[in-house]
């Protein structure tokens, strides 16, 4: 495999004129509609401009660097930020519509990191589902940003890690195992907690089992795959009859007492996953953002940086060309 020179493309227009004999009059050739200024840049910088950002964290100097190394091109750093704001200004529309669209999945999962804006703290969701992903940032993190969103209720079933604000929504809840298990893996270190041992291997128990089972998975057809997951809920129900005497356990009991049934949802739904473990997947090239590039210096880069966020993890979702959308944002499809 070879790659070939890539170099730039200049079109030349030449404006000609001419002067009538008869009346004296200078009549000028018209140049096309898209042509507005003496020298202006094609439709695929753009693109290319907002990938190299949010996906590879270049800042607007490197940006320009690259483009003068590689394709000999002299821009600069305002036209890159002019670049921003237009790809912004195109992406809007399909940003809103994922907006939209996110309300209806049937599996959503969430979470939510600190976003630095101009010296202050704030925060960035993400809500994300197997074929969308839709960021907001937000000064909040508390339940008024979700119920902003989609409402109080939510009609399918919510993927979280036990933050309050997350559970606070009206739905059928699957808590992250891997959370979980961690927290009662601290109750093992310290106290040496039977209980927390017995839920924990309970929980890696009934993982392994689903892992094992696959895209297999069948509650309806196969008794056999029934009759297990009855005997995993069976022994959790068993495990929150009583509290355990030791201090750390029994606050975990308490905790998940009433989130029980939320613990082994993914063993009632083939398409509900043990963990959030998608969420963070989405959010992490934003934090590793953060740490390339530092804070957001503005609002409005803030808010470009989620609109880029949600429409390239999309893209990634549904497994289409990142430049081709970014070009024309319509051809994003997701249904």
């Amino acid at each position: 495999m070879d790659i070939p020179p890539v170099k730039p493309i200049v079109t030349e227009y030449r404006q000609h004129h001419g002067l009538c004999q008869r009346c004296g009059r200078i009549s000028r050739g018209k140049f096309p509609d898209a042509i507005k200024a003496p020298v202006q840049m094609g439709s695929s910088l753009t693109p290319m401009i907002g990938y190299l950002k949010q996906v590879h964290y270049l800042s607007h100097e490197r940006i320009v660097q690259l483009f003068s190394d590689l394709f000999g091109l002299s821009l600069s750093e305002g036209f890159i930020e002019n670049r921003l704001e237009k790809l912004k200004e195109e992406l809007m529309p399909t940003y809103q519509a994922i907006g939209e669209a996110i309300r209806n999945e049937s599996v959503l999962g969430s979470d939510e990191t600190i976003q630095r804006v101009n010296g202050k703290n704030r925060y960035l969701w993400v809500f994300q589902s197997e074929r969308l992903c839709y960021f907001v940032g937000n000064t909040s993190r508390k339940f008024e940003v979700i119920e902003r969103i989609f409402g109080k209720t939510f009609s399918g079933v919510w993927v979280s890690d036990r933050c309050g604000s997350q559970l606070k929504i009206e739905a059928q809840h699957q808590v992250c195992l891997a959370h979980v298990i961690r927290n009662l893996q601290y109750a093992i270190d310290a106290e040496k907690s039977k209980w927390a041992t017995d839920l924990q291997s309970l929980l890696r128990e009934s993982i392994h089992f689903r892992k094992e089972q696959g895209e297999t998975f069948d509650l309806v057809h196969n008794q056999d795959v029934f009759l297990q997951c009855q005997f995993y809920r069976t022994r959790m129900e068993s495990l929150f009859e009583e509290p355990p005497p030791e201090t750390e356990a029994k606050k975990l009991f308490h905790s998940l007492q009433g989130f029980k049934d939320s613990l082994l949802l993914f063993l009632r739904n083939p398409q509900v996953p043990y963990d959030n473990n998608a969420s963070e997947r989405a959010l992490r090239p934003l934090v590793v953002a953060r740490k390339v590039l530092g804070p957001a210096r503005s609002e409005k880069g803030a808010e470009r940086q989620g609109i880029f966020a949600t429409v390239i993890g999309t893209v990634k979702c549904c497994k289409q060309n990142i430049l081709h959308v970014l070009a024309q944002p319509s051809t994003l499809q997701w249904a």
